[in-house]
């Protein structure tokens, strides 16, 4: 038996990283965007008050991504430690959508030291493909895990045809 104390806690470590990721996800997504269209402007413009924009929301950007990155890797973690018997049951149908936002995730953190640290090494054509890179990453992450969300959800797609044998697509 499982004491209250272990289920208080359990509860409450998932709480923290649900709002944290909850809050930190959007802010992410949104920023990315904006880096994207600020640098672009930047570029296209020529005008430095786009650079500086650029780079003032682009540290904000990094704190929520580091934020939002160490939360997904706790959850994601979770799969394996709190949910062992789910994440064997339908990992078959389950692993594609993580294996998309992780990569997602993956492009995104690659780009992000180009960025910060970039400015005075590449080009402005350059670094602005890095922008862009970051913020399709991050988008491509937050589908991967809206989609395994949604088979986590409802699953409507997915059959079982015998009790013991692994769920398949349908």
């Amino acid at each position: 038996m499982i004491s209250e104390t272990v289920v208080e806690l359990s509860r409450a470590q998932f709480a923290l990283h649900a709002v944290q990721y909850f809050l930190f996800v959007p802010l992410t997504l949104g920023l990315s965007l904006l880096l994207a269209a600020m640098e672009s402007w930047f570029v296209l413009s020529g005008q430095g008050v786009y650079q500086r924009i650029t780079q003032f929301w682009g540290k904000s950007f990094a704190i929520g991504f580091g934020l939002n990155m160490a939360s997904s890797l706790v959850m994601a973690s979770q799969f394996g430690t709190h949910w062992s018997y789910f994440a064997h049951y339908v990992g078959d149908v389950f692993a594609l959508p993580l294996l998309l936002g992780f990569a997602g995730l993956f492009i995104a953190a690659n780009g992000l030291g180009w960025f910060l640290f970039g400015w005075q090494r590449l080009g402005k054509g350059t670094h602005l493909a890095v922008t862009w890179l970051i913020a399709i990453g991050c988008h491509l992450s937050f589908f991967g895990f809206l989609i395994a969300s949604g088979l986590d959800a409802k699953s409507r797609g997915c059959g079982i045809e015998h009790p013991n044998a692994a769920p398949g697509v349908a």
